[in-house]
């Protein structure tokens, strides 16, 4: 999914700035980050609509618009960004509840769960390195 996430939460957080355009360079950023992985906005926002992250609807809304080009894609985000604070929330605590929300990579866990008879037993295995 997101390779780089610790810097799509910097730039995540960047975009609660006070400083407008430090906030719309962060968004940039963010939607460059989101665009290597082949997401968007739209795209994590329906990942938060179906992990049912506590986001009021409204500003999941706000969160698909804010693809959009140009001045519309801006005063998404701006709304956005408004009715995060109201709620007391932030763009980098979505950043945090989608990273906690994600699967694990496979090439990097080292802990292999099995299922035997009833019971789940784990155990360790070298760790996977993809071959190439």
């Amino acid at each position: 999914m997101i390779d780089d996430m610790a810097l799509l939460k910097q730039a995540m957080e960047q975009m609660d700035a006070e400083d407008p355009t430090a906030a719309q360079a962060a968004k940039d950023r963010a939607a460059q980050i989101l665009s290597d992985a082949k997401l968007s906005f739209s795209k994590m926002a329906e990942l938060i609509e179906q992990r049912q992250l506590l986001l009021r609807p409204r500003i999941v809304a706000g969160i698909k618009r804010m693809d959009q080009p140009g001045m519309l894609g801006d005063a998404a985000f701006r709304d956005t960004g408004s009715a995060l604070r109201r709620e007391g929330q932030s763009f980098r605590q979505i950043a945090e509840a989608i990273e906690l929300a994600l699967p694990p990579d496979p090439r990097s866990d080292t802990r292999i769960w099995r299922r035997r008879a009833s019971r789940c037993t784990k155990w360790r295995a070298s760790r996977v390195r993809p071959r190439g």
